[in-house]
């Protein structure tokens, strides 16, 4: 670790390192069969998005993003 930096700085500097050697991918994509159940709960059958996201198992951002699509 780098002398005189603060914890912010040390952060950003052990987070460059694993980024430079591409390792943060980030998250896997979702299964079509998972989005296909979200769109004909909510689309379909009129559940609210809250109730389908956690029936899917999928949070209700990434429920709103692929609902978006």
């Amino acid at each position: 670790m780098s002398a005189g930096l603060g914890r912010r700085e040390r952060q950003m500097e052990g987070i460059a390192k694993p980024k430079a050697a591409r390792k943060y991918k980030g998250g896997q994509p979702i299964k079509h069969e998972k989005v296909e159940k979200l769109r004909a709960l909510v689309e379909q059958q009129g559940v609210f998005i809250t109730a389908a996201s956690r029936e899917v198992g999928i949070s209700r951002a990434t429920t709103y993003k692929y609902l978006a699509d």
